[in-house]
């Protein structure tokens, strides 16, 4: 689906460009499900993971999560800036907009709560 997305939204013609402008909004609306699913998933394993220092070998049962969660924004990336000529004009796209702002604060606050040596060690590897 990324490289259909790639391939649609590079398009230069304006009949190309329409058919995407048409179709951003039904894959917008498919898209979002899968994203907001794996990244409260993903939020969730990491916080119950730091809370509990017993569990951080558990973390890298989070990580196809987060790979999933990060393919689906790299395609909400693609439909938001190619396929809408005005954002707030769908209320999907701006459902997804005050969502992502909430998760990527809970992203920095687990972030923040992490330890500095497991940041180092996790930057080493």
């Amino acid at each position: 689906l990324h490289c259909v997305l790639k391939d649609l939204s590079s398009k230069r013609l304006v009949i190309h460009r329409k058919t995407f402008m048409n179709l951003a909004p039904e894959l917008l609306h498919c898209v979002l499900p899968p994203w907001q699913h794996h990244t409260d998933e993903f939020l969730a394993t990491a916080q119950r993971v730091y809370a509990d220092p017993a569990t951080r070998a558990h973390l890298d049962a989070a990580l196809p999560s987060l790979q999933l969660a990060h393919l689906c924004l790299k395609l909400i990336r693609r439909l938001l800036v190619h396929g809408f000529k005005d954002v707030t004009e769908n209320e999907d796209a701006c459902a997804f907009l005050q969502v992502f702002l909430r998760r990527l604060q809970q992203f920095l606050d687990l972030v923040a709560r992490v330890p500095a040596s497991s940041q180092v060690s996790a930057a080493a590897q």
